[in-house]
């Protein structure tokens, strides 16, 4: 993929924004092999999710890189005016540790909806990352880090 890899190329599913996890990336299969390229994202075995969570008023895409035989689980959030693709170093450094990675853009970052920097309440980044973490549902019985 070239530098012009814009929120665009999600058409495929920013049009319905389907629920975490969906199966609906299988429809944009070439967009998200086209990311991980971008991003050099190395799956090392894990399967790759997607799919949006709604907390109140927020609507934010959660992604998920989980191993067959993960050690642990991990949430991964980027930084201010950033977006999820950003941390591919952590994402790919933990994979390679076992450790299956799941992150999300905060609102109005990447894929997820709402202006950037605009949130109601600071709370609402704790209401966001519970929404995640019930969907994500990782492993009872493994950490979570």
């Amino acid at each position: 993929m070239t530098a012009n890899f814009s929120r665009s190329d999600f058409d495929c599913l920013l049009q319905t924004q389907p629920a975490y996890p969906s199966p609906q990336m299988v429809d944009c299969a070439k967009t998200f092999a086209a990311y991980r390229e971008f991003y050099q994202i190395d799956l090392q075995g894990a399967t790759h999710s997607g799919g949006w969570v709604t907390s109140d008023e927020y609507s934010v895409f959660v992604q998920g890189f989980k191993l067959p035989n993960q050690l642990a689980s991990a949430l991964v959030i980027h930084g201010y005016q950033e977006q999820a693709g950003i941390m591919s170093l952590i994402i790919n450094h933990l994979l390679a540790k076992g450790i299956s990675v799941y992150t999300y853009d905060l609102p109005g970052h990447g894929l997820s909806g709402g202006e950037p920097g605009k949130i109601t309440e600071f709370e609402d980044y704790g209401k966001i990352t519970r929404a995640v973490l019930t969907s994500i549902s990782p492993a009872d019985d493994l950490p979570l880090i």
